[in-house]
C-alpha cells in the first residue's frame, strides 16, 4: 500500500529555488522539486517535524540549503530499482500515449519566437522515426525550432544561387517510455491526478 504523501506547492514569491516539497510519511523520504529540474532530489531519514518546518519558513530555499541538503543523506535507488527504469519505445497503440519532451532552452533562437495575439510562441517540429524504431538514446526523434518564413525567405534571397539555406535548430528530443506498473508509489515516480504515468527528465532551467 502506498505511503501517505504530504505536499507543499511553493509559489514563486516564496522561493525562487524550490517549487514543490513532498514528504513520504512511512518511508520518511523528503522529495524536493527544484525549479530548474523536473526530477526531485530525495533525502531519507527526514523527521516529520522538518517537513512541518518548511511551512513556517520565510525563505524555504534557505531552510533547505542550510538544514536539509548538508545534514541528510540523499536517497539513491537500489540496483533493483534501477532495473525498473523504463525503456524508450516507439509503438503505435490504441490508447493515450504520453511523450516526454526535453528542450535545451539555451539553444532556442529568441529572434525566431513568434508574437501572437495571446502570447509569444516557440514553434517546433518533431522529426519522428518510423514506427517500432528509436535512436541510440532510445528517443522517438529530435525537436527542431522552426525557421520563421520571413527569415527563411530573406536568407534564401541573400544566398540566391549559392545553394546555401538556413536550417532549423535542434533544441531537444522526445521519448515515450514503457513503465513497469510496479514502479507506482516509488519516490520520484509520482503519479499526477488523472495521469497514468509521469515521465521526468532534467531540464537546463
Amino acid at each position: 500500500m502506498p505511503s501517505d504523501i504530504l505536499v507543499i506547492d511553493v509559489p514563486n514569491e516564496r522561493s525562487s529555488l524550490i517549487r514543490r516539497v513532498e514528504y513520504y510519511v512511512d518511508e520518511k523520504y523528503l522529495a524536493v522539486y527544484l525549479r530548474y529540474k523536473n526530477e526531485p532530489v530525495i533525502y531519507e531519514g527526514i523527521p516529520l517535524t522538518h517537513f512541518e518546518e518548511f511551512k513556517t519558513q520565510e525563505s524555504i530555499g534557505k531552510y533547505y540549503l542550510h538544514y536539509i541538503k548538508p545534514n541528510f543523506k540523499q536517497f539513491k535507488p537500489s540496483n533493483m530499482a534501477e532495473k525498473q527504469k523504463p525503456k524508450g519505445i516507439n509503438i503505435a497503440k490504441n490508447e493515450v500515449r504520453w511523450i516526454d519532451i526535453s528542450i535545451d532552452v539555451q539553444k532556442i533562437n529568441k529572434e525566431w519566437l513568434v508574437q501572437g495575439e495571446k502570447g509569444v510562441y516557440l514553434n517546433l517540429k518533431l522529426r519522428m522515426l518510423p514506427d517500432g524504431t528509436v535512436d541510440k538514446y532510445e528517443c522517438l526523434g529530435f525537436l527542431a525550432q522552426n525557421v520563421p518564413s520571413d527569415v527563411y525567405k530573406a536568407a534564401e534571397e541573400k544566398e540566391k544561387g549559392s545553394g546555401k539555406k538556413i536550417d532549423s535548430i535542434i533544441v531537444g528530443n522526445a521519448k515515450e517510455l514503457q513503465w513497469d506498473r510496479n514502479t507506482e508509489g516509488l519516490p520520484g515516480v509520482a503519479m499526477p491526478s488523472g495521469v497514468t504515468q509521469e515521465v521526468q527528465d532534467d531540464l537546463p532551467f
